[in-house]
């Protein structure tokens, strides 16, 4: 008998064990399902002249630092920890606000080719992310950063040249399309410079500092004159 009776202990555990199990993947299915219909995080600041959208996977998620690098442009990080252009994309197409900032800076796909993607899948959803853009926000500008030789993930390097080399070819076919290409900058000697975190892969203050420095001076080349003097005067 006490033997039959710690089967039906044991069983009835494995019950409620199932029911807990599909209860918590129910829940997290319909919490993906709710993210992947959210706008991106943070608000769209677009109090008027001079708003930067800085969008993109953990790169821009842990820059915490972009208000002040970029001041007095006022930069909203619109970032997501560890985001593919497949979770970005549906993000942005749910966007909410509905006026323009002065410019959207990109930076995304290098999650995309680490997991096994490819740059021509990448470029794909690259053009759908900004024919969304043209959608929504017409010719705003979008300065597509070029994917970084993070040194952790360098086996990646030639795919995510091809991406780089695409991502060019669209920005010098598309007047709202200006492409920053930040590899040469983070590159000492042909290998990954001293930019990174010890993770490899995320930039640290060094880093930040040569991408802002980059942004920046695309800004200052590409955007109107006359929106340069307003909201980056003496530059």
């Amino acid at each position: 008998m006490s033997g039959r009776g710690d089967w039906k202990k044991i069983a009835t555990a494995l019950i409620a064990f199932v029911v807990v199990l599909g209860g918590w993947w129910l829940f997290q299915q319909e919490r993906e399902r709710r993210l992947a219909h959210a706008p991106l995080p943070g608000e769209g600041g677009t109090q008027g002249l001079c708003a930067l959208w800085v969008i993109g996977s953990s790169s821009v998620h842990r820059w915490t630092s972009v208000e002040r690098d970029l001041s007095p442009w006022i930069a909203h990080n619109r970032g997501i920890e560890g985001a593919t252009f497949a979770q970005l994309g549906p993000r942005f197409a749910s966007e909410t606000e509905t006026r323009a900032p002065e410019a959207m800076i990109l930076y995304a796909g290098e999650n995309d080719i680490a997991a096994g993607g490819s740059a021509r899948q990448a470029i794909a959803d690259l053009e759908a992310f900004l024919a969304d853009k043209t959608a929504k926000f017409g010719q705003t500008p979008v300065f597509v950063v070029s994917m970084k030789p993070s040194p952790t993930r360098w086996k990646f390097l030639a795919e995510q040249g091809r991406f780089n080399r695409a991502a060019a070819a669209i920005g010098r076919q598309r007047a709202d399309v200006t492409f920053v290409d930040i590899v040469p900058l983070l590159l000492d000697k042909g290998r990954p410079g001293n930019f990174y975190q010890a993770d490899g892969i995320h930039m640290n203050a060094l880093g930040y500092g040569l991408w802002a420095a980059a942004i920046r001076d695309a800004l200052r080349r590409y955007l109107p004159s006359g929106v340069v003097q307003h909201c980056d005067p003496g530059r």
